[in-house]
């Protein structure tokens, strides 16, 4: 069990990262912009892919703070599951609390300055500044937020708004209603691009995103398949997050499950980052690669 919620812990937080890395790749951070209210001026666009962008700029709603419920499931290379209690601060922190029957076995934390994976029974730590990624790969506290929300982003900038229309180009993909979403300026050694479906209703054309396609040059693809969207005082939100991944010729799937009926938003709440006793065993970045391989 102890070894279970460890390594839970390790592979859902190194695949967000893998995620973000690859398809940030060679990017800046750059200052956040400001959520559009409506889509009133991208409506004028007789364009229905861009029409389609604005819907889905407009489904994502400004957030300060929330808190729920959350369940994370390794699927592959082996099956367990682990419940816990998630924390998140808009553009500050990610708090994820990992227990059995009330206690914590397990935590992953990230805000601004660093990134904790903690092990409680096992007395092991993995502690990396935020910028080691951020400076080499370009994504921020936000996009980690977005992608685990389900939402599109743009990288170094958080949640899409309408502006961020020049950051992408636009298609229609094979499938009737399926649109694509891929970078404007392709990063260098990697491709990537958002799936998404865009529907005509009677208030006009909504759309949703489901899935982020990751390839890098160097090793096999990556993908976050969202689903489950509902309606929020976020946004639109995916109530599951599934993760992929091959790593040392293994494949690694985490699911991410939000309890979105349980969620509380914007209550105000600030989780601190949790202090490492002196007594733990202190992971490195390699040391951290090679228990992943023995999953």
């Amino acid at each position: 069990m102890k070894t279970n919620i460890t390594r839970i812990a390790l592979a859902s937080a190194i695949l967000c990262c893998l995620m973000l890395c690859a398809s940030c790749s060679s990017k800046k951070s750059t200052p956040k912009q400001s959520y559009e209210s409506s889509a009133e001026q991208a409506k004028k666009e007789k364009d229905p892919l861009a029409v389609a962008f604005a819907s889905l700029a407009s489904s994502y709603k400004p957030w300060t703070d929330v808190s729920m419920p959350v369940k994370l499931e390794l699927k592959e290379p082996k099956r367990f599951s682990v419940s816990g209690k998630a924390s998140m601060v808009y553009g500050k922190s990610v708090y994820m609390s990992l227990r059995l029957l009330g206690m914590e076995l397990g935590a992953i934390y990230v805000d601004t300055d660093s990134i904790y994976i903690m092990s409680k029974m096992q007395r092991m730590a993995y502690v990396e500044s935020l910028d080691y990624f951020s400076k080499n790969f370009g994504f921020t506290l936000e996009d980690i937020q977005s992608l685990l929300l389900g939402q599109a982003f743009v990288p170094g900038k958080g949640a899409l708004t309408l502006a961020a229309q020049k950051d992408f180009k636009l298609r229609n993909g094979e499938k009737t209603g399926e649109l694509i979403l891929s970078p404007a300026k392709t990063p260098r050694n990697v491709s990537w691009h958002f799936k998404g479906q865009y529907t005509q209703e009677e208030e006009g054309i909504a759309a949703i995103i489901n899935a982020l396609i990751v390839q890098p040059a160097t090793m096999q693809p990556l993908s976050a398949l969202f689903s489950g969207q509902c309606e929020t005082s976020g946004g639109t939100v995916a109530s599951e997050v599934s993760m992929s991944a091959t790593m040392s010729k293994k494949s690694l799937k985490v699911n991410v499950i939000w309890s979105l009926n349980r969620a509380e938003w914007n209550k105000g709440i600030a989780p601190s980052a949790p202090k490492i006793p002196s007594n733990y065993t202190r992971l490195t970045t390699k040391g951290l690669t090679e228990l992943l391989k023995k999953l």
